[in-house]
Parts: C-alpha cells; structure tokens; sequence
C-alpha cells in the first residue's frame, strides 16, 4: 500500500470543484494531493509513518492565488518606505502628519541617501491638495525625497530630489508622463505623473524592490505578508528588471520564499526574460505585463467620458494613454509572435477598447487555441465590452476592492453615480458566464484575499455606502475567483486552485466557512493557517487570541 505522507481530516474541506464540493478529509504524499473523501475512507491511506493533521473543526480549502499584486515591491516599501495613508489603511490626517511621519524617517536613519513615502492620498487628507516640492522640503533640502501617491502612479518629489533626476523647467514630459509645473513660473511642483516618476533615479513603483540582496530581502519580507492571509501563490505584475528576476532565483534557493509567485515581466524584458532561469516549482513566468493607463484617482485613466468632477479646472478631461493605438498594437504583436500571454493594465474603457483592438489583431495575424488574455483591473468595463472580452477569450481580473477603499469618492468625484455604481463589474461578467479574478494590487491596498471576497460579495465602502449592489456576486463565485478562476487565468489550473486528485497541496486553514457565515462577516474570518507543498508556513498559533488552533498529529 503506497500510504500517505500526511491526512488532513476533521474539518470542512472546500474543493472549489463542483463534482465534489465539499469533503471530511484528503490525503496527501509527496506535497500532491493522493486521495479525497471521507474521514472513515482516508484510514486507508494511513500508515505508520502518516501524520494525520486534525482540524479541529475549521475549515481547510485551497490557497489563495492572488491574480495581481506586486510581490516584489510590497516587501520593497514594507522595509524601507514610510508609511503616510489615511484612514482606513493608515492613521495620517493632515499633511502635516506627513511631514512629522518623513522627518521621523530622517531623525532615526541620518545617514539614508533617499526617503521613500508610500500611500499618499490627495482625496482622503483634509487639505484636498496634491503634495509639492515645497511640502517635502520641509522635511529636507539635503536629502532627496519621494513620495507615491496610493495609486501608485502619482509621484512627489523634493527640490533635492528633483536637482538629483535633473528635472526643470525645460525638461520635455516624457511620453505616457506629465511633469505638472506652476501656470506662472513654469517651475515643476514636484508632481509626477505616470510615466514622469521614471524620470527619477529612485524610478517609479516597480523599482521600489530593487535587485540584489536589497530584492532578495523584500522577497523574504513579502513572503511572511503573504503566507499570513492564507495566499500560496502571489502574483509580480510587472517587473522590469533581469536583476529582479535573479533575485527571485536566489531566494528560492536560499529557501526564503514561503509561497509560490507567478512573475510577469513588462514588455520592456520580454526577450531578456524569455532567457532567465525557468526551473522552480515556486517561481513561474507567465504573461508578459502591458500597462496603457494610470489611475482614475489620479485622473490618468483614460476614459471615453470626462471625469465627473473637473480635474484641475478642465471640464473634458478624461485621461489619457501611454501609448498610441500604432504603437500599443506593435507591442501587444511583439507578445503574440513571442507565443506568450499577454496581460494588461486597463482602468479606463476607453483604455480597454485599445486593448480589445490590439488583441483582434494580434488574434487574426498570430492564431492560437487558447491564448488567455487578462485585463487587469477592468475596472470600468463596460457590458459591451466584457461580451467582445468574452469572444476574444480575454478575462478580467477585478480589483473590487475599489468598491471597499474609493466606491464613495467614485460616485461622487470621479465617475458619477451611474459609472460609479459599475465600477469593478463582477455582476456583469457573472451574467455572461464570464470567468473573472479578484485581486488586492497591494501595496496599492494591504494584501487581505478575504477582504475582496468579502467586497465582491457586498459592494460597500469603508463609509457604509453602497456601491451598485447589482453588480455583487455569491459567496462561492467570489471564492473561485481567488482560486480556481484566478490560477485559470494563468494557466496553472491543472495543479493549482482547487483541491483534486494530482494537483499541489496548497491550503489555508479558516477559521469559519465562508459559504456558511454571514456575508457580511466573511472579512472577519480568520486565517488560522497557511501550508504550501504540504508544509506549514504560516500558524496563527501563534498569536494569543488565536491560540486555540493546535495542529497535532493524532
């Protein structure tokens, strides 16, 4: 009898499959999942060497698999950035408690060539108003300082900082990028848009994490974020450096990688990282990261109707791309002849009508069975649109935590009530029979898998409001699209995702059914354990209100 290696049993086991969607117990050997079924059926599986977990009761299903963060840069701005959100992510009121909160940072590290701030948000601050040079320059006229708005596409910087990147008066805008400058003097404010942040040395959001041992080190650091919200396999949506890549290799030798990431590499390496290292059970390549638009709480999504409320007076503004349709088709062909995925940030519709125009042609000049395009975020896709995305076999990845953090300022600053209400269309995508994935794009907003269930099942913000109900979905939809939808989209759905005969043992341990709980408390749930390949590597045990759970061998 070939026996198990380990039984978990004594619990509720969710499958994510619907031919057996609940079980008692399954069993495990060699961190693939061998058999499933009752506690009475798995004794079968037992040998004298099984470890037999008991569950005390909670409930196990497969780890979370997180369709789009970055992995990379949330350990980046975990160790190294100052942390300046308002409520409800931080505690920051005033831009005077972000002064306080940089100079704090310069105090207790003299010796730092750069300060770094993170989560910046111009529409939560009492003072309604972006940062500029001569808010940072409070804190220092010596050291350079940038600033990252929560979007993670607006940046500030310091007059030091601005000396250092040699950005003035005469520097052209970069193409996808502004550099807002005064209306008198022509001087730039310290405000950057898109693109411009990559003026600076420090670069935008995605170099935050750096290559090297600093990489290898936000690596380890993410890790430990993310195996404690129950993910097993994260997401980098977008890398743009080989040495980044490296690095991920170096961890995964070293051990530091408590759970398993699927890296996207900008278009930028596309050739580069076809030739990077490809054999790793918990480092997988998959889809080549296009980004066309900004934020819509920055103004730079680009949509087909102005925003709802003027941005810097101008009452047609509506955003605006990175890149012409010529030169988005020639990358979007550049992927498809590459024989890769491709995979794009669209907030904006009018963004995504682009894409949707690039992926027919890519389709037509290049053919395949099963391409799998995802849209990132999508979070103004219009019905019309998620029918073309369906034709093209293209999927979208919601960020329906938009919903939770700015569904209120949606409705009503940046989109209206009506376009407001559809943000993050799950509901409609549900209709069409559409598969769809939910996601967090920490460290955009803390990486929390149970708190965007819980927003794509209610469809409230943080304030109470409700933000089109009609577009909410059930429990379960919304589970799968952190699952089972979620590895689909990236082709890893044979192995990962639901819990089946064959595929990686990758759990997380619940406190509470999801399936059965209120919904409304589902972002209550505690995650009580975390086990990647059939190890533990994560135990709420460890924290005193949580030291009910004892994973024992019985």
């Amino acid at each position: 009898m070939d026996y198990a290696s380990t039984i978990y049993k004594n619990g509720t086991i969710l499958t994510m499959e619907d031919r057996l969607p609940v079980a008692e117990a399954i069993a495990v050997k060699n961190g693939r999942i061998t058999a499933i079924g009752s506690d009475n059926e798995m004794k079968r599986y037992q040998g004298p060497d099984t470890q037999v977990i008991d569950l005390k009761g909670f409930t196990l299903m497969p780890g979370f698999y997180d369709s789009h963060s970055h992995f990379s840069v949330v350990g980046g701005t975990a160790l190294n950035a100052v942390q300046l959100s308002c409520p409800p992510i931080g505690n920051l009121s005033s831009i005077a408690d972000v002064i306080s909160a940089l100079k704090a940072k310069a105090q207790a590290f003299p010796t730092c060539k750069v300060i770094v701030g993170w989560g910046y948000d111009d529409s939560l601050i009492s003072e309604k108003r972006h940062l500029t040079r001569y808010d940072l320059d409070k804190v220092s006229t010596d050291i350079p300082i940038v600033v990252a708005h929560i979007s993670g596409h607006v940046g500030y910087a310091n007059s030091k900082m601005l000396e250092v990147a040699q950005i003035n008066r005469d520097t052209p805008d970069p193409l996808g990028g502004k550099i807002i400058r005064d209306a008198e003097t022509g001087e730039p404010t310290g405000h950057l848009d898109e693109h411009a942040m990559y003026l600076l040395p420090i670069g935008g959001i995605f170099d935050l994490s750096g290559e090297g041992e600093a990489c290898i080190q936000a690596l380890e650091k993410a890790s430990e974020i993310y195996a404690a919200q129950g993910v097993t396999t994260a997401n980098d949506g977008g890398i743009n450096k080989i040495g980044t890549l490296k690095a991920y290799y170096e961890a995964d030798r070293r051990g530091l990688l408590k759970v398993r990431v699927t890296v996207c590499p900008f278009s930028e390496i596309l050739e580069e990282s076809a030739l990077a290292e490809r054999a790793s059970d918990y480092i997988t390549l998959q889809g080549i990261k296009i980004v066309q638009d900004g934020s819509i709480q920055a103004y730079t999504a680009y949509m087909s109707e102005p925003y709802y409320t003027p941005y810097q007076g101008d009452s047609d503004w509506s955003g605006y791309p990175a890149y012409s349709q010529e030169d988005f088709n020639q990358t979007v062909l550049d992927i498809y002849r590459a024989g890769q995925q491709a995979v794009c940030h669209c907030n904006g519709d009018l963004t995504l009508d682009m894409f949707l125009d690039a992926l027919t042609l890519a389709q037509k000049t290049y053919p395949r069975i099963d391409d799998r395009p995802i849209v990132i975020h999508a979070q103004t896709a219009r019905y019309d649109q998620l029918v073309r995305m369906k034709a093209l076999g293209a999927t979208p990845s919601f960020f329906s935590l938009h919903t939770y953090y700015w569904g209120k300022r949606h409705m009503e600053r940046f989109l209206g009530p009506n376009r407001g209400a559809n943000i993050d269309p799950a509901g409609w995508a549900k209709q069409l029979g559409l598969r769809f994935s939910t996601h967090c794009d920490s460290p955009i907003t803390p990486q929390n898998p149970l708190l965007s269930i819980w927003a794509a099942v209610n469809r409230r913000s943080f304030e109470g409001k409700s933000v089109g109900s009609h577009q909410a979905v059930d429990v379960l939809s919304a589970l799968k699209s952190y699952t089972i939808d979620a590895a689909y989209q990236y082709f890893e759905d044979d192995a990962k995702g639901s819990i089946a005969k064959g595929k990686l043992a990758d759990f997380v341990i619940l406190d509470r059914n999801p399936l059965h709980v209120n919904p409304l408390d589902i972002k209550d749930i505690q995650v009580m354990a975390t086990i990647v390949n059939d190890e533990l590597v994560y135990n709420s045990g460890q924290l005193t209100k949580m030291k009910s759970l004892q994973l024992t061998t019985v």
